[in-house]
C-alpha cells in the first residue's frame, strides 16, 4: 500500500509533464514511431503515472491507432510498458517476488484496467522465461523445467481469472495463445482461444502472429499448417486488409525462423505474397514496408518488382536488408534487366 501511495503522489507531480510528453508526432517513419511509443510508455511508467498510463492505453485500443506501417499502437505501447517493468531484470527470486507484488498492487488499485492485469501475467511469464532461457529445449537445464511451467501456469491462471476486464485489450488473446503454446495445452485449446480473440478483434496482427508462432516447426506445426493458416487469415481480414495478411504472415515467419530460406523451406507463394505487399503499401506506403517488400522480391528473384520499387526507396534501412539479399545485391539483380 505504501508503494501505491508513493506512485499516486508521483502521479500528481508528473501528470502534466508526462501527459504532454506522451504525444507522438504524426508522420514519423515506422522505426522512429515505434521507438517513440515505447519511450512514451517507459516514461509514463517511470513517472508512476499509472492512471494516465491506463487512459492512454485505453485510448489506443478504442481508437484503433496504427503506426506508419500499419501496426497496432496499442500492442507496441503494452510491450513498452512490459519492458519498463522488468528493466532491470531481477537477478533472483526475491527480486521477482518484489516486482510481482508491485505490479499486482497496480492491478489491485485499478481493478478495471486491462493493461494492469495484462502486465501481471506478462511479468510472471517473463519470470518463467528468465528461468528457462530462450534456447532450444535441449539447452535447458533439467531443473529449470518445473519452475518454468509453474510460473507459466500461474500467469495463465491469473490472466483467465481476469478475462472480463483484461480482454478489453486485444493483447489479452495474443498473450493467452502464447502461454498456451509454451504450456503445450493442445491444439484444440489454442484454437479455441485464438478464435475467441479473432471474433472480438479480427484485425489485430499480434494475435495472428502468436498463432503463427504456435504453428512454426519449432513448436507445434509445419509448412502446411502455416500455409493453410495464412490463407484463412486473408479470408478473415480481406475487407480491411485486402490480401495483405498473406504477406504479413510470411514476413513474420521469415523473421522468426525461416530467414533466408522462406521460399525454400516453406510453402510461401511469391505471386500471392507480392499481391499481399501491394495491398500493404497501398494502405501504408511507409519506407519500412517498401524496403521489406523489395527485400522479399529480391529473395524471390523477382528482378522486375525490385526494379519497380527501387526509385521509391530512400536510404536503405539496415534492419530491412539482413541476410544474403543485401541492398547492393538487389540493385545488381534489378540492373540485369537492362543488360
Amino acid at each position: 500500500m505504501k508503494a501505491v501511495l508513493q506512485w499516486m503522489l508521483l502521479a500528481v507531480v508528473f501528470l502534466s509533464v508526462s501527459v504532454e510528453a506522451a504525444e507522438i508526432p504524426d508522420g514519423l517513419p515506422e522505426l522512429e514511431m515505434r521507438s517513440a511509443i515505447e519511450r512514451q510508455a517507459s516514461e509514463m511508467y517511470a513517472a508512476g503515472d499509472l492512471r494516465a498510463l491506463d487512459a492512454r492505453s485505453d485510448a489506443y485500443v478504442d481508437d484503433g491507432v496504427r503506426t506508419s506501417s500499419g501496426l497496432w499502437v496499442s500492442g507496441i505501447f503494452a510491450s513498452g510498458v512490459e519492458s519498463a517493468i522488468v528493466d532491470p531484470r531481477p537477478s533472483d527470486s526475491a527480486g521477482w517476488d518484489a516486482l510481482e507484488r508491485r505490479v499486482k498492487e497496480w492491478a489491485k488499485d485499478s481493478p478495471q484496467s486491462p493493461l494492469a492485469h495484462l502486465m501481471v501475467a506478462e511479468t510472471i511469464s517473463r519470470r518463467a522465461w528468465s528461468i528457462r532461457g530462450g534456447g532450444f529445449a535441449h539447452t535447458v537445464a533439467p531443473d529449470a523445467w518445473a519452475p518454468f511451467r509453474k510460473h507459466l501456469e500461474r500467469a495463465r491462471k491469473y490472466l483467465v481469472s481476469k478475462e472480463k476486464v483484461a480482454s478489453g485489450h486485444p493483447q489479452y488473446y495474443a498473450t493467452l495463445v502464447g502461454l498456451d503454446t509454451a504450456l503445450n495445452v493442445g491444439d484444440a485449446q489454442v484454437r479455441k482461444d485464438f478464435d475467441a480473440g479473432v471474433h472480438r478483434y479480427p484485425n489485430y496482427y499480434p494475435l495472428y502472429f502468436a498463432m503463427l508462432n504456435h504453428l512454426m516447426p519449432k513448436w507445434h506445426g509445419g509448412p502446411g499448417e502455416i500455409e493453410t493458416f495464412a490463407k484463412a487469415a486473408v479470408d478473415a481480414t480481406r475487407d480491411l486488409e485486402g490480401e495483405g495478411m498473406y504477406a504479413r504472415i510470411y514476413w513474420f515467419a521469415a523473421q522468426n525462423g525461416y530467414d533466408d530460406t522462406l521460399f525454400l523451406a516453406s510453402f510461401a507463394r511469391w505471386d500471392r505474397m507480392r499481391a499481399g505487399f501491394e495491398d500493404v503499401i497501398a494502405r501504408y506506403p511507409d519506407q519500412w514496408n517498401l524496403q521489406n517488400y523489395a527485400h522479399f522480391a529480391c529473395q524471390a528473384g523477382d528482378a522486375e518488382t525490385v526494379a519497380k520499387l527501387l526509385p521509391r526507396l530512400q536510404s536503405p534501412l539496415p534492419s530491412a536488408w539482413q541476410g544474403r539479399a543485401s541492398f547492393a545485391e538487389c540493385r545488381r539483380l534489378a540492373g540485369q534487366l537492362s543488360t
